[in-house]
């Protein structure tokens, strides 16, 4: 028997009879040509009822990268390296991290602390609006997070009282002021720091 050798779109659709899937992160090496109707037009010209093999993959390139990313855990940008697995979230929108003034404040009190920047990581809330607690505890891996400002319902949360540390879900929550209100009232930064050492 002769090997059979052949490109050509109506013959492949004989010789493969069984369905073929890509996966979604193969899609992405894809050939555009491959998405294309017509490298099956022959098949409907030949006036078979069937898709063609290359109409099995159009779900999956149709689906696109946003409905890939859909069902994923969000990545999040955010400072710090999280030695400590202590997530410090803040909501600041116009900037990218916690301003400079801020972040100098937070540095001393991790320093009371006898901890760095590196221990902890720090989020910007504002852009990551429909995040949940439980997004930022599987990407995080935390053990404790301290909401700066943030209304604990802005993550799913149950309501928490102001300045007394919580659980829920395994987690150690520290809701609290804002930096900005803080560092214009020495009664809230005493408050604040009387639960902050409990972490």
């Amino acid at each position: 028997m002769t090997e059979l050798k052949t490109s050509h779109p109506v013959a492949l659709h004989f010789l493969m009879t069984e369905d073929i899937y890509g996966l979604k992160e193969e899609m992405k090496a894809v050939p555009a040509k491959a998405a294309t109707t017509e490298s099956i037009k022959p098949a409907a010209a030949a006036g078979r009822s069937e898709a063609p093999a290359t109409e099995a993959i159009k779900p999956a390139l149709a689906a696109g990268p946003s409905d890939a990313r859909a069902d994923q855990q969000p990545v999040f940008d955010y400072q710090g390296e999280n030695n400590k697995y202590i997530l410090l979230v803040h909501h600041t929108p116009g900037q990218k991290y916690l301003p400079s003034a801020e972040l100098d404040a937070l540095k001393s009190i991790l320093a009371a602390k006898k901890m760095e920047l590196k221990d902890v990581a720090i989020l910007n809330l504002a852009h990551y609006p429909g995040a949940s607690y439980l997004q930022l505890k599987n990407f995080f891996a935390c053990s404790s997070i301290v909401l700066f400002g943030v209304q604990p319902a802005a993550l799913k949360l149950s309501d928490l009282p102001m300045n007394a540390l919580g659980a829920q879900d395994g987690l150690r929550i520290l809701y609290t002021f804002s930096f900005p209100d803080m560092l214009k009232d020495n009664d809230r930064k005493r408050a604040f720091w009387a639960e902050m050492k409990k972490l």
